[in-house]
């Protein structure tokens, strides 16, 4: 019987029964504890369920590292489909890594055997061993695990042979196992389980001693015993009313659950063992002391703190064992940690305005991210130039203009400006004025329903009304800006004139964007979605903004309204 042969049996169902106490150890509460009996506390039970499943639920990604420093995700990679979707014939990826990181939680050490086939890398499957059949030795040639089979046989590997996990260690051969050493709050947490199981089953009654008068025999003690079990004895019989002879009298021998305080050690214990795995007490039904905000707070830890190390020990094994030897580090494994940061829309959408704006993502590349339909002029990075100092704008503008200019030395006709200088200026400021929008149509679809609610947004995108006025205010620097860069060495202007055209630019394009946002609020099926993705318009909207303000110059000119 072999080793793959085994694994596949072992992944399928539990193991043999000798392995479940393997290596367990009895506590000073008089419990046996190991990762099979501990498990029997709802507080182990919930941490490792979370840790595990949480992990399972992250995709692996195999990436290739590219000459610029970059990466991308290699699909072809023959470790791509084993790490991704299908790690061995019989698990699913889920399957697989709740199974290997469950195991690390609770015995602080997880083994992976890589099985090559079909000309080695090129195939392969990766079974999860159990933790508990398997013992490390450190030898004058490596480290050596032996691995027990089904049978009582034992399979060895050298180190190479094997994907060994470890989290804390203290000798770098073998991880810390955390329920063996703390097997007296584990062992704790079992007693006082077994303790108010055994008190229903006796119908609430505790051990007692009861005094008979006179010298009954053996025979009639026994009746009364088994009289008293069969009418008092078991949850379902408690509350019934007690007849005893005169003369006879109960003296308890235990503690009442109150002396013994059950109820605070029970809720101690869920404390100690969510300490233990640090894992937020809210994420295992603890919530006595949690608060809308610091469960916020909690769930950023419980990623940063509690779930990162699982992350980065993970990635670390399966790089240095499948990756580096072979690839010299052209190629590795990530865990894609962005499905942790799925949260709900509006700050998704506002995030990802952050990273279109800040020349992190391009627009496209976020409206993926929304399952949304890409745009034309979408795949070119926004770049931040409202930081660069006012100067630099026009140099970059005397550039532009040199650069096009003709060859022959004459005068070139008369042109607007190029635009992408400008473009994030006009997209910080449609970005701001969206956020605002986001908000106040929020909050009248929120508040209002039907016709009112249509009235009330034909009232705020009015002619007159405060937001036109804003999108005005937060447009007006960068449209007056552009037509002076305009007027150098161009276009003779005053200030009133170039006054005059932002004052009327700025009408139109107020008219344009309230005539945009109150089509789309009619038209979607749900108005609320459309308007938590309206702050990935500011982009496209300055290009177009700029195109129409470009264009409107060139008329001012054919117009003769101004020139030299």
């Amino acid at each position: 019987m072999g080793l793959v042969s085994t694994l596949k049996r072992w992944t399928l169902a539990q193991p043999p029964q000798w392995l479940t106490a393997f290596w367990g150890g009895g506590s000073s509460a008089g419990m046996v504890v190991n990762e099979r009996t501990a498990l029997g506390v709802s507080a182990v039970w919930a941490c490792v369920r979370v840790i595990s499943t949480t992990f399972a639920s992250l995709p692996a990604k195999v990436y290739e590292r590219d000459e610029e420093g970059g990466n991308r995700e290699a699909r072809e990679h023959p470790l791509w489909r084993a790490l991704k979707s299908k790690p061995n014939p019989v698990q699913d990826s889920y399957t697989f890594w709740s199974m290997v990181v469950a195991h690390l939680a609770l015995r602080g050490n997880s083994y992976v055997y890589p099985e090559f086939t079909r000309g080695g890398r090129n195939g392969m499957s990766l079974w999860p061993i159990n933790a508990s059949a398997t013992e490390v030795k450190q030898t004058s040639s490596g480290l050596v695990y032996t691995f027990t089979l089904e049978d009582g046989r034992q399979e060895t590997f050298a180190h190479d042979e094997l994907i060994h996990l470890k989290l804390l260690t203290l000798d770098g051969v073998v991880g810390l196992n955390p329920v063996q050493y703390h097997k007296s709050t584990v062992g704790l947490a079992l007693a006082s389980a077994e303790y108010a199981s055994k008190t229903f089953e006796n119908g609430g009654f505790p051990r007692g001693l009861m005094t008979v008068p006179g010298n009954p025999t053996s025979e009639e003690l026994n009746k009364l015993s088994a009289r008293h079990e069969e009418v008092h004895a078991s949850a379902q019989k408690s509350g019934k009313t007690m007849w005893i002879k005169a003369g006879f009298q109960f003296t308890p021998l235990s503690m009442s659950p109150h002396d013994m305080q059950y109820i605070d050690q029970a809720q101690f214990s869920v404390e100690d063992v969510a300490r233990i795995y640090g894992v937020p007490q809210h994420m295992i039904g603890k919530l006595d002391r949690s608060t809308y905000n610091n469960i916020e707070v909690q769930s950023e830890e419980f990623r940063s703190v509690c779930l990162l190390p699982y992350l980065r020990c993970v990635e670390s094994a399966f790089n240095s064992a499948l990756f580096d030897p072979f690839d010299g580090g052209r190629y590795y494994m990530e865990m894609d940690e962005d499905v942790l940061l799925r949260t709900g829309l509006e700050t998704k959408t506002n995030a990802l305005s952050r990273s279109v704006t800040g020349g992190l993502m391009r627009v496209n590349e976020a409206r993926r991210k929304l399952n949304l339909p890409p745009v034309e002029g979408g795949d070119e990075l926004l770049v931040p130039l409202n930081t660069v100092p006012l100067s630099r704008l026009t140099a970059i503008y005397e550039g532009a203009r040199e650069d096009d200019g003709p060859e022959d030395g004459e005068r070139a006709t008369r042109s607007a400006p190029p635009v992408s200088p400008w473009r994030v200026l006009a997209a910080d400021a449609l970005g701001r004025a969206l956020r605002r929008e986001q908000a106040d149509v929020s909050a009248i679809l929120k508040k209002h329903e039907g016709e009112e609610r249509a009235a009330h947004v034909d009232v705020y995108y009015e002619e007159n009304g405060s937001f036109r006025r804003f999108l005005g205010d937060v447009m007006r620097p960068i449209i007056l800006a552009w037509f002076e860069a305009w007027s150098l060495d161009e276009v003779e202007s005053d200030e009133s004139q170039r006054a005059g055209w932002t004052a009327e630019f700025l009408v139109a394009t107020a008219a344009r964007h309230c005539e945009r946002s109150r089509t789309e609020l009619y038209a979607a099926e749900a108005p609320e979605a459309a308007v938590e993705s309206w702050s990935l318009r500011a982009g496209p909207e300055a290009d177009d903004e700029l195109a129409l303000l470009a264009d409107y110059a060139r008329g001012r000119t054919a117009a003769g309204e101004s020139g030299r």
